[in-house]
């Protein structure tokens, strides 16, 4: 009974470990905006966050370098049911963290 139970926790270890290298997504932009202190959203058709839930959502910082950028892209895949591809580096609270260095990235693909 017991190496069940180690065998089921590895298990359940391997699958997090496996969620929170969640690699590079295409998606699709479904919602866009901001926030009232500045920071902006990105919604999408798919999970996009490596932390191991179902979150469809990224947030930028206010003070986020690529803020200006990242909202100029998602506007304009928005605008025209085109794909981004996109790669979200780190985790914040349970949510999609945007880091401010390349491990993080966010274009426009085809």
């Amino acid at each position: 009974m017991f190496r069940i139970v180690v065998f089921i926790a590895c298990l359940v270890n391997l699958n997090f470990a496996y969620s929170n290298t969640l690699g590079a997504v295409v998606a699709k932009v479904t919602d866009v905006g901001t926030y009232g202190d500045g920071s902006i959203y990105v919604f999408f058709d798919q999970t996009v966050s490596p932390c191991g839930s179902d979150n469809k959502r990224v947030d930028i910082e206010y003070d986020h370098l690529a803020k200006s950028h990242v909202f100029s892209l998602a506007m304009t895949a928005y605008s025209a049911d085109s794909h981004v591809k996109l790669k979200v580096a780190a985790c914040k609270e349970n949510s999609a963290d945007f880091t401010d260095d390349k491990k993080s990235y966010f274009y426009l693909t085809g």
